[in-house]
C-alpha cells in the first residue's frame, strides 16, 4: 500500500476489522445481509463501491508509476534548469558530503535567490551528498561573519554591486564562494566547479592565444567557449609574448 509508514499498520488494521465485521454479519444473519446486497438499493450500493474501488485503484497505480519514474520538466524558454550530462555524472558519483549555504537577503530584485534555489533543488535530485541551507545574513550576522560575508559585501559595495545574494559551498576541508554576478552569468558552471573544488578536484583550463591578432573569444569563439564551460573547463586567454611559459593548469 502506498501509505506513510506511520499509518500503514493502522490502515491494514481498519481493513481487517471491516472484513471481520462483514463476515460476522453474514454468519449471524445471512438472509438479511443477502437481501440487502441483492435488492435495488444494495445493487446500487455495490455498483457505487465497485466504481469507487476502480477509481481509487487507478489513482494508486498512477501514483506507483510516478514514484518509480520521477521526472521534472523544464518549461523555461532556454532550459535554464536543465543540467548538462557532465554535471549529472559528477553529482551521481559525488562521494564527499558538500553543503551549500545560501546567504540570501529578502530583497531580491534580480530573482537571483529564487533562480539559485531552483537550480540547487535540481542538483539535489541527482545526489544524496549535497545539502542546502538558507541563511538571512541580516537576521544572523554572526553566521555571515563566520563565512566571511562582511568582507565580500564590502567588495560588492566597492564595485557597485547591489545584488548581495551569495552561495557558499563547503566540505570538511575546503570552502568556495559563488557571488551573485557568477550566479546570473553562469550558475551551473559556477556551482559544479565549486563542488569539484571543495571536493579536491583540480579544474583544467583551456587558454586562447592573444597578442597576435587572434579573434576574440567573447564573440568569434563564443560557442566554443560555452561548450568548454559546459564540460567544466575553465577558459582564459594567454599572451605568449607577455607570459612565455605555459601555465601548469593548462589542459
Amino acid at each position: 500500500m502506498l501509505l506513510l509508514p506511520g499509518i500503514r499498520y493502522a490502515a491494514w488494521g481498519i481493513l481487517a476489522l471491516g472484513i471481520l465485521l462483514l463476515a460476522t454479519a453474514f454468519i449471524i444473519d445471512f438472509r438479511r445481509v443477502s437481501r440487502a446486497l441483492t435488492g435495488r438499493r444494495g445493487m446500487f450500493g455495490v455498483s457505487t463501491t465497485v466504481m469507487a474501488s476502480i477509481f481509487i485503484g487507478i489513482i494508486l497505480f498512477v501514483n506507483a508509476i510516478s514514484i518509480g519514474n520521477y521526472h521534472r520538466f523544464d518549461v523555461t524558454g532556454v532550459a535554464q534548469f536543465t543540467l548538462t550530462s557532465k554535471t549529472k555524472d559528477i553529482l551521481i558519483n559525488l562521494e564527499t558530503p558538500v553543503e551549500a549555504v545560501c546567504f540570501f537577503v529578502p530583497n531580491d530584485p534580480n530573482g537571483t535567490a529564487s533562480y539559485a534555489t531552483s537550480l540547487l533543488n535540481e542538483y539535489e535530485n541527482y545526489t544524496d551528498n549535497l545539502s542546502i541551507r538558507t541563511v538571512d545574513p541580516d537576521e544572523h550576522p554572526d553566521q555571515a561573519r563566520q563565512y566571511g560575508m562582511d568582507t565580500l559585501y564590502a567588495l560588492y559595495q566597492a564595485y557597485g554591486i547591489t545584488d548581495y545574494q551569495t552561495v557558499v559551498f563547503e566540505s570538511q576541508e575546503y570552502r568556495r564562494m559563488v557571488s551573485s554576478p557568477e550566479i546570473l552569468a553562469q550558475a551551473e558552471h559556477a556551482f559544479t566547479s565549486a563542488i569539484l573544488e571543495v571536493t579536491g578536484t583540480v579544474l583544467r583550463k583551456v587558454y586562447f592565444l592573444t597578442g597576435h591578432g587572434e579573434a576574440d573569444i567573447s564573440s568569434n569563439y563564443s560557442y566554443a567557449r560555452e561548450s568548454l564551460r559546459d564540460n567544466l573547463y575553465q577558459v582564459g586567454t594567454l599572451d605568449l609574448l607577455a607570459t612565455p611559459q605555459m601555465p601548469d593548469n593548462c589542459a
